[in-house]
């Protein structure tokens, strides 16, 4: 069976959303996929998108919540349900970093914000879907001026 672009960023965000409660560690994947998955749900897993996506989230996370911060609106960064924050996360790592590190495997942005739109729904709800679909559309809509903001340090993972 082919991996699935869909359920890796599914079991990305879950991975991420456990990586605030426990530090980030091989361990902590380890436990995730002995505990919580059988094997034959990793022969769904794009392997390399996994590790690269994750790396990639947590070597910018200043940044990503810098950007999340700006184009949330009137949304506080540290009341948002952190869902919706590692949904964002995602979304944004693919268009400002995957596409820039991995140029042969190429996400169109469109594609990032409906991948982004289904896990609110799977995973959030239909509030949420929307915030997310407004959220990354503000984003998109001024994009270089959110990208010029300075850096803030902010802390989300343990």
């Amino acid at each position: 069976m082919p991996s699935s672009r869909r359920s890796t960023r599914a079991f990305l965000l879950q991975v991420l959303y456990s990586d605030i409660f426990v530090s980030e560690s091989e361990n902590n994947l380890t436990i995730f996929r002995e505990t919580y998955r059988d094997e034959s749900f990793y022969q769904n897993i794009d392997e390399l998108y996994f590790y690269r996506m994750r790396e990639n989230i947590h070597a910018n996370i200043a940044p990503l919540m810098t950007i999340i911060s700006e184009f949330a609106g009137k949304f506080d960064i540290e009341t948002m349900p952190k869902i919706h924050v590692i949904i964002l996360m995602i979304a944004l790592s693919e268009m400002l970093y995957w596409n820039k590190n991995v140029p042969e495997d190429f996400i169109d942005e469109k594609i990032s914000i409906n991948e982004a739109i289904e896990l609110a729904k799977r995973f959030s709800d239909d509030a949420g879907a929307k915030f997310i679909n407004g959220a990354l559309g503000n984003f998109i809509k001024n994009r270089e001026a959110f990208q010029k903001n300075p850096v803030k340090n902010y802390q989300f993972f343990s």
